[in-house]
């Protein structure tokens, strides 16, 4: 890491008070980034309440696992996507849950570190994968499509309305 994964997490009273955490209840972070948020809700499930913690970001479950070691046995980290819950809950023995929490879009870590390829401010490779372990880089992407392909992609997952002129 070429900075330190500090992380606070977004809206805490508001991501307690919606999920109303309480003792025994088993929860998942499927966005587990830095762990802040599994933190507050592993603290308001104590002392039995159980999460799992999924992020693609092998950085942030680095620094995640750091941070939420206190809680022991309580609390299950996975790398993974969301989109794979289903098996990452029976891998973690899990079968139902009370409360799932996805923080979606790119971390302020993920902004911060150059060699992510994510920040306007520092130069670094363009890389931008969410999971560095898997797909291919943003400059290969750019290196393999077509202008129109371009221009689709960044419509279709940016929602921009003048993509072509972008592309």
């Amino acid at each position: 890491m070429d900075v330190p994964f500090d992380h606070l997490p977004v809206a805490p009273e508001a991501v307690l008070e919606l999920l109303e955490p309480k003792p025994g209840e088993t929860f998942c972070d499927a966005t587990l980034g830095g762990g802040g948020h599994a933190e507050l809700v592993l603290e308001a499930t104590a002392p039995d309440g159980r999460l799992l913690g999924i992020d693609r970001d092998l950085e942030a479950i680095e620094a995640a696992t750091a941070r939420l070691a206190r809680f022991g046995d309580r609390v299950v980290i996975r790398h993974g996507r969301f989109s794979e819950l289903e098996s990452l809950m029976a891998s973690a023995g899990m079968r139902s849950l009370d409360g799932l929490l996805l923080d979606l879009g790119v971390s302020s870590h993920q902004l911060d570190a150059a060699a992510r390829g994510f920040s306007f401010l520092r130069s670094g490779p363009l890389d931008m994968r969410m999971d560095a372990t898997s797909e291919e880089t943003a400059a290969t992407l750019l290196s393999r499509v077509t202008e129109d392909e371009l221009a689709d992609i960044i419509f279709r997952f940016g929602g921009e309305r003048c993509a072509r002129r972008v592309a």
